[in-house]
């Protein structure tokens, strides 16, 4: 469930940074982000794809280690 509901957060929040791009584009795309989304070219429908489909990947991968090692923790010292 963790892992669902931080790729919809990554997810949500990938859209709005590119809507943001698609109602102004002179602002241009943040450093940061560049970081995290690999081969993204600006604001294309293939950044798009691609951006979405990380979003789903890296939230999903986060939410499972973050549950995973939440429940060793807790198995051992709680």
């Amino acid at each position: 469930m963790l892992g669902a509901t931080l790729a919809a957060f990554a997810t949500i929040s990938f859209l709005l940074c590119m809507l943001l791009g698609f109602a102004a584009p002179g602002w241009g795309l943040h450093g940061p982000w560049l970081q995290f989304y690999l081969v993204l070219t600006g604001f294309d429908l293939r950044s798009l794809a691609l951006g979405l489909l990380q979003s789903v990947i890296f939230g999903g991968y986060a939410g499972a280690s973050i549950a995973a090692i939440f429940n060793f923790i807790s198995r051992r010292f709680g």
